[in-house]
């Protein structure tokens, strides 16, 4: 792919996959399959279009031979491209088979051109006794780079120069964005020739590549309009205890992140005027800037919600800041294949915004006595959720009404079901928690 999109187009293309372009592939018996996949670089192209990554055998070729798989590519001089390349099915299952086994060895593609063939594969070496790998060009940096050394980076400074909220030393960072209209997510992806679920994924399942979308790095819980858009959460994402040990080994209660998840903080999003109309950001949407002082060297994430602080969509990858650092160029909510929005033309990055300082207090949606949805400013420190705590009372208050084991239609969903049960994830968990979160066979 190249190192730059072409001039004045985004980086990437579509986030649905039949928008972008496809690129060549050969699979099963030496059938052409191009594959698309969302947020294709612009530029890519597949240099070696006579075989397959996917997780099954090599296709055949010619005389019914399996033309191999490659891995480890790395940078050589002249263009060339050095590679490891192994005949035959390259796969360890029984698709069809895993014979013959690996015999990788190191080869060169001149040019780094596009291949069509195993023949045209320079060899370097391969000794049938070994699986080389990991090529690397013994040559100068220059050789291959043009240059005697890569440009040196600067360390992040953190001497109180980078933003008026982060003095010297400071062990936080900042984080924002210019927009969340701008954004491309979507409830998942059925395929339109199984298009039954009106542009939902089917529920709990990932067969024929549904659900993908809570798998990958970015998900929407169900349909909404960039109107339902409120607020933001940002989330600690801290690792899960774990007791290996003893007669209590094992893990109870997790999220499904298969992490802790603690609020940080949660900051409504829109701005209104003293006339009580909205500010708009360039693009005519409303203003959904937002920046916010956090700790430093913290995995987090996000979530937004809607006026009742229910999620809309999750980041599913960790971020970060180092201390001092700002972050917020990205220029949007995962829009890739959009120009993105510069944060310097919104309200929050305006020169007098004070960013949310989350390290000092945090802010919950709450409302007020009219019912309006207000942000409330609470102590300093991550707020945690609770199963037993905080969600038992709420399943005891509001659903076993219906939801009991003496209700004739409880539908088989019962809370009021207590007993511990073994479950598919190696858990052992009350009946209320397994029925909710932990009952991928829907037992």
């Amino acid at each position: 792919m190249p190192i730059n999109p072409p001039n004045g187009e985004p980086r990437f293309h579509s986030a649905f996959p039949d928008e972008n372009p496809p690129i060549d592939q050969t699979v099963g018996a030496g059938f052409h399959y191009p594959f698309r996949m969302a947020f294709t670089p612009r530029g890519m192209y597949s240099i070696t279009p006579f075989t397959t990554g996917q997780d099954e055998a090599a296709p055949t070729g010619k005389n019914g031979v399996r033309v191999g798989k490659f891995t480890h590519p790395a940078a050589a001089p002249n263009n060339d491209l050095l590679v490891v390349w192994t005949p035959g099915p390259a796969n360890d299952l029984d698709r069809p088979t895993p014979k013959p086994r690996y015999d990788a060895g190191l080869y060169l593609i001149r040019g780094g051109n596009v291949v069509t063939d195993p023949s045209q594969l320079v060899l370097i070496k391969n000794d049938p006794n070994f699986n080389e790998a990991w090529p690397r060009a013994v040559v100068p940096y220059r050789a291959i780079h043009g240059v005697d050394a890569p440009a040196k980076i600067p360390w992040l400074p953190n001497d109180g120069t980078v933003h008026p909220d982060l003095p010297r030393g400071t062990p936080h960072g900042i984080v924002g964005t210019s927009s969340f209209y701008k954004r491309e997510s979507f409830p998942g992806f059925v395929p339109s020739w199984a298009d039954s679920f009106n542009g939902l994924d089917a529920f709990n399942t990932s067969e024929n590549g549904q659900s993908s979308n809570w798998e990958y790095q970015g998900a929407d819980a169900g349909k909404y309009s960039n109107g339902d858009i409120f607020a933001v959460r940002i989330l600690a994402m801290e690792p899960n205890t774990h007791r290996s040990y003893g007669p209590h080994n094992g893990r109870q209660f997790v999220s499904h992140a298969n992490e802790r998840l603690r609020i940080l903080g949660e900051i409504p999003l829109r701005k209104f005027r003293d006339d009580g109309s909205a500010v708009l950001d360039p693009d005519g949407n409303p203003d959904t800037s937002f920046m916010a002082r956090i700790p430093a060297d913290t995995p987090f994430t996000f979530q937004t919600l809607d006026k009742d602080g229910l999620v809309l969509n999750m980041a599913q990858t960790w971020h970060q800041v180092r201390p001092g650092e700002v972050r917020n160029d990205c220029g949007g909510c995962h829009a890739h294949s959009q120009k993105p929005l510069p944060i310097e033309s919104t309200f929050a990055g305006r020169a007098d915004y004070k960013p949310v300082d989350l390290t000092a207090y945090v802010t919950l949606l709450t409302k007020d006595r009219a019912g309006a949805t207000i942000a409330k400013t609470n102590l300093a420190g991550a707020v945690n959720v609770e199963f037993l705590r905080d969600i038992r009372p709420i399943l005891q208050r509001s659903c076993l009404p219906c939801h009991a084991q003496a209700n004739a239609d409880n539908a088989s969903l019962v809370f009021d079901d207590l007993k511990m049960y073994d479950t598919d994830n190696y858990l052992r968990v009350p009946g209320d928690y397994a029925r909710l979160a932990d009952d991928d066979a829907a037992r």
